[in-house]
């Protein structure tokens, strides 16, 4: 079975698994814009999600850099965005939190906050 943060063709990540490592770098210091999911594994929807976040960075891949963080484990960094609802979706450019959606979002209104996003990068 694929995993779904591999590229089938390529065996490359379609999304970063962010730890309090790598946040940094990865989000705060990225020349791309970073949309970053805040998620938990035992969260009743994580496949679902896991499988949108899969196929948007599929769709967006060279454009948009796509994150995953486990909003339970590292919730120092949930706290300091202060999310309180599963999933979260933040939206970075420039470092700087640009856009926030919470909840179970469609994946239109996912697209196009992502084409906003791009609009402003």
């Amino acid at each position: 079975m694929n995993d779904k943060n591999t590229n089938e063709k390529t065996g490359l990540a379609l999304y970063i698994t962010l730890t309090n490592d790598n946040f940094q770098e990865e989000v705060i210091e990225s020349p791309l814009p970073v949309m970053v999911v805040f998620i938990a594994g035992w969260y009743g929807s994580y496949h679902i999600v896991a499988n949108i976040l899969a196929e948007l960075a599929s769709e967006f891949r060279v454009k948009i850099k796509f994150c995953e963080l486990d909003a339970i484990a590292f919730n120092n960094i949930t706290e300091e965005y202060k999310i309180s609802e599963l999933p979260t979706f933040l939206f970075f450019n420039g470092g700087t939190l640009v856009d926030k959606a919470v909840g179970m979002v469609r994946r239109k209104d996912l697209v196009e906050k992502l084409n906003s996003l791009l609009c402003a990068a």
